[in-house]
């Protein structure tokens, strides 16, 4: 689409080292960007108001925050993620908090996500030592600070990536040791 070329080019041109940036065409490509944003909202708008189901459910309006929170309950925590290159992100809300939290790139998770899923399911060799190290990482790396899991009693996951095929169930709570029984 136009706005994706457009910024593209912007980011493209900014990625320059400051003394080789072209100004004037960041000043340009601001401007055109700014009208293109302006003419997908108009559309966007007309399009609501001539066919409101259609324009729903293919451009559905994002809730706010303190909507977010007003669906979820004092016991429920929603934990979405959006993994990315060169950083990834956790967004944990609750009816009462939230946190963004940073993470490692998808490239940077892909290994340990692979690694802890060798050592669950891998039958012949089982390795509760690999487990319990994989889990801790992952643990530490993809949950919310424990205040906000305190209390809670569900979890609602928004994967992304390779966090589809991870089984959260098997992570550790923060402030636990990856010691002790496994049975």
């Amino acid at each position: 689409t136009r706005i994706n070329t457009l910024t593209a080019q912007l980011i493209k041109e900014r990625s320059r080292e400051a003394s080789k940036q072209d100004q004037v065409s960041i000043g340009e490509l601001k401007k055109r960007l700014d009208q293109a944003d302006k003419e997908l909202s108009d559309w966007l708008r007309e399009l609501r108001r001539r066919n409101p189901h259609y324009a729903a459910l293919k451009y559905p309006e994002p809730i706010t925050l303190a909507e977010a929170q007003s669906l979820l309950d004092d016991k429920t925590i929603l934990l979405s993620y959006s993994l990315a290159e060169p950083v990834s992100f956790l967004f944990a809300v609750s009816h009462n908090d939230f946190e963004v939290k940073r993470l490692p790139s998808e490239a940077q998770l892909n290994k340990p996500v692979q690694d802890l899923l060798a050592a669950i399911t891998d039958k012949n060799n089982p390795a509760p030592e690999q487990y319990r190290l994989q889990a801790m990482r992952l643990s530490q790396d993809l949950l919310p600070a424990g205040r906000l899991l305190a209390g809670k009693k569900a979890l609602m996951i928004v994967a992304d990536g390779v966090l589809h095929r991870l089984p959260f169930e098997v992570l550790f709570l923060p402030q636990t040791t990856a010691s002790g029984d496994m049975r």
